[in-house]
């Protein structure tokens, strides 16, 4: 048993386990390619932290990290520049990780009921800020790689030019931290 959310048959063998992680590993990929025709609109990023919300650190990192090498590296766009597909790699690693942090840091409180509820307010707005703070985190230090991978014009300008588009990720990833995250969360905890 590890760090993660509750206790479930599909986390006492490694097979189990690593089908559970398969399975988390390739809806987020499946998620990732349903939702790339709609700019800044994904689920990606919810279920890479899902998975290690679940999972626990170790898994959630692995989910993280395989979703992201498989998502960006098959793009159908095309291939990133790979300071960008190396950033995308590691912070999607990274966020599964994270993932089961936040799990663990909710663990020990008496309001934290996984296969009851997850709708209380201290959790939607925890998970609201961390959906909302690394979605900034993320356009931002992506702009800047993209920037300095493919120079054109002045930095601000280009900067500037992407506001709205990343306004558009910062409150579709808000909303869904808040109001999908809990109930996926809870949904996953019932059925394992």
């Amino acid at each position: 048993m590890g760090d993660e959310i509750i206790e479930s048959a599909w986390f006492e063998t490694i097979s189990k386990r690593i089908i559970l992680m398969v399975i988390l590993a390739a809806i987020t990929i499946g998620l990732g390619f349903l939702f790339m025709g709609i700019p800044n609109i994904e689920f990606f990023t919810l279920f890479v932290f899902l998975s290690g919300f679940i999972m626990g650190k170790r898994d959630g990192l692995i989910i993280g990290l395989v979703s992201s090498l498989v998502y960006f590296g098959l793009n159908p766009f095309g291939f990133p520049p790979i300071g960008i597909y190396v950033f995308q790699v590691m912070f999607y690693a990274i966020f599964g990780f994270l993932g089961a942090l936040i799990q663990n840091f909710f663990q020990n409180k008496d309001y934290f009921k996984p296969k009851e509820n997850l709708y209380i307010l201290v959790i939607m707005i925890i998970l609201g800020i961390v959906g909302f703070v690394f979605t900034f985190l993320y356009d931002i230090i992506s702009s800047v790689i993209w920037y300095f991978e493919y120079p054109f014009g002045d930095f601000t300008t280009y900067i500037i030019s992407g506001l709205v588009y990343n306004t558009i990720h910062l409150i579709f990833n808000l909303i869904s931290f808040i109001l999908i995250l809990p109930g996926l969360a809870m949904l996953t905890c019932k059925l394992l």
